[in-house]
């Protein structure tokens, strides 16, 4: 090249060398005056730099932007700009930490924080996904940490003299000098995408440009990628409706409905994280009786990037618990654990609720859990009180139809309610509201809005002898169930006093243990169940004692039903008890008081018995 001369080379040096923008870092034994010394020789006549070196260097706008090419592989790779190396740093540490949950189990990812010119880079590299759907997740993964920056690392200097020159000196270089964090609201990143292909458009038989051979796989991959990636940087700041203030917020997703609820409370030490999505038991029909409990269980025993073993060791580093939900309306899991680690919890928490694993190692660990909390007298309690859905009465399903669920079912119910319309979730805790609301609002805004559920067709009432079903105890056990339908119903609250009541007085009989007393309401119907033990020689005489029972009990029920119960059970409750409440009431409504017990008095009763094996 012509234009390099002498004096073209000195005025590069001028304006990018010299003394005034130099780093020397020495590590070692050595003497500092004899080390000093040399550099003053060696730097004597040097040309010097212009000026002296910038603040910084120039900021990206905010957004979004990427870049296609075609190789031999699928590989993302996507870059954060931060203020700083430390920043950098505990970014892509905090990538790498939430990699698994971000990314999913079969994808190769690798993080790094380093200081450039005037700040700090992380850079994340993803194989093995398709590059659209590592494209939209890689924005994810930097747009959150860029907008949830936790505490920066310290730029502790190492033994090894060589690491110790690196981290010193690009310290330096990245202008360590400068504000700490990351971009915030500003947050610019980029996508640099190597889509599979080389082999030419016409193998693909496609429009082939002989100078250009991969042109339209290139464009389509473009196409592809800008969409996604657009759509994932846009959800990093979702738009919101509702209140929220120092103590309380109550929010909802304007794209897709997702409802989000946070209550303060200074005196806990714990937090909890409930996790509801409506399509509980009650909305499966009798051949599926048990899917909603089995894909609770599952989300409380793997999720997407964490099979079982890892979801408990990271659930001990955290000192956390996770609970399934499920009832007729809605399942999901609850997460409790120390205050703080709430934003580990919170993710880990919608990690969990909203991919669970599916996995066959996984799926048969969750089904012999659900095998173990099933009870065999609700199951025909179920199926006497509402034979076309008796998960409405008994949720945790039936050994028969539980065995049976498979992959299929479960994968085509997550895609029905792991949707907007349907998801509700609730944090209750020592924490920052709004903070805490506008993490869980970003890892919500993706979902689709979705349909709610249909109402459930509950079937008539089994009335006509008893179900039987397998009781491992000594002495008979009877499930004794009533159903009321329409709106002179009464609430749920009133039905649960009104079955304690009746297991009270039924207790009073010869040869009756009371055992269990439930109660419960969907599809516009309230039902009971009441479990006894009865000797042999009682149990024909048990359905003549009911209807002085029920009468009684109807008259006790008010004592036993207290409307301020539900307001001191909030107050005095754990963070655990507090989120499930909270996150269902969203979904479902608060109860309504309506103490009438009339209807459950004139519904004919059904019989389950399970008889000693």
């Amino acid at each position: 090249d012509d234009g390099v001369t002498g004096e073209a080379v000195e005025n590069f040096l001028r304006d990018h060398y010299g003394p005034s923008r130099a780093l020397i870092v020495a590590a070692g034994d050595f003497d500092r005056e004899t080390l000093r010394d040399a550099i003053v020789e060696h730097f004597d006549g040097s040309p010097r730099a212009r000026q002296q070196r910038g603040p910084g260097a120039p900021k990206a706008a905010p957004g979004v932007r990427s870049q296609v090419s075609i190789g031999d592989r699928n590989v993302v790779t996507g870059a954060l700009r931060t203020n700083d190396a430390g920043s950098a740093m505990a970014a892509a540490r905090a990538v790498e930490a939430a990699a698994r949950g971000t990314f999913g189990r079969r994808a190769e990812v690798t993080a790094h924080g380093f200081g450039v010119r005037g700040g700090g880079l992380v850079l994340v590299r993803v194989a093995n996904l398709r590059p659209p759907q590592a494209s939209r997740r890689a924005v994810a993964a930097l747009g959150r940490v860029a907008l949830e920056a936790g505490p920066r690392d310290s730029l502790s200097v190492p033994s090894d003299p060589r690491v110790a020159a690196r981290i010193v000196g690009s310290a330096w270089l990245a202008g360590e000098g400068a504000a700490h964090g990351n971009q915030g609201a500003e947050t610019a990143i980029g996508v640099g995408v190597v889509a599979l292909g080389g082999r030419g458009d016409r193998r693909r038989g496609t429009s082939h440009d002989p100078e250009d051979p991969d042109a339209a796989l290139r464009a389509q991959v473009e196409e592809r990628v800008q969409r996604t990636t657009t759509e994932a940087f846009a959800e990093l700041t979702p738009e919101l409706r509702g209140e929220v203030n120092d103590s309380s917020a109550s929010l909802t997703l304007v794209r897709n409905g997702a409802r989000i609820d946070v209550r303060r409370r200074s005196d806990d030490v714990d937090v909890a994280i409930a996790v509801r999505f409506l399509g509980g038991a009650g909305s499966e029909p009798a051949t599926l009786h048990g899917r909603a409990a089995l894909l609770a269980r599952l989300s409380a025993t793997a999720c997407r990037g964490l099979e079982s073993a890892a979801l408990r060791q990271r659930l001990g580093e955290l000192s956390a618990t996770i609970t399934p939900l499920v009832d007729a309306a809605t399942g999901g899991v609850v997460v409790h654990g120390p205050r703080e680690h709430t934003e580990a919890l919170i993710d880990l928490t919608l990690d969990c609720a909203l991919s669970p694993s599916l996995r066959s190692a996984d799926l048969v660990e969750a089904r012999l859990a659900a095998l173990g909390a099933v009870d065999g007298g609700a199951a025909a309690a179920g199926l006497a009180l509402a034979p076309g859905a008796p998960g409405a009465v008994a949720p945790l399903g039936s050994v028969g139809t539980l065995q049976s669920v498979g992959a299929p079912a479960l994968r085509r119910q997550l895609r029905a309610t792991r949707v907007g319309a349907r998801t509700a979730v609730a944090v209750v805790g020592d924490v920052a509201v709004e903070e805490v609301a506008r993490r869980v609002a970003r890892r919500l805004s993706g979902l689709d809005a979705g349909r709610l559920p249909q109402t459930p067709a509950l079937g008539e009432p089994v009335t006509e002898g008893p179900l039987a079903f397998d009781h491992p105890g000594d002495v008979p056990r009877v499930v004794i169930g009533l159903i009321a339908s329409g709106p002179g119903r009464p609430d749920a609250g009133a039905a649960r006093a009104f079955a304690r009541g009746l297991a009270n007085e039924l207790g009073r009989r010869p040869g009756v243990a009371p055992v269990e007393a439930t109660a419960g309401e969907i599809a516009a119907a309230t039902w009971v169940t009441v479990t006894l033990d009865v000797a042999e020689a009682n149990l024909d005489a048990l359905p003549s004692y009911l209807g002085r029972a029920a009468e009684a009990a109807a008259g006790r029920a008010a004592e036993l039903h207290d409307d301020a119960d539900r307001t001191r059970r909030w107050q005095s409750a754990r963070p655990e008890h507090r989120a499930r409440e909270l996150s269902r009431d969203r979904l479902v409504g608060a109860p309504q008081p309506q103490p009438d017990l009339a209807p459950l008095l004139t519904a004919p009763p059904t019989f389950s018995i399970g008889r000693p094996r």
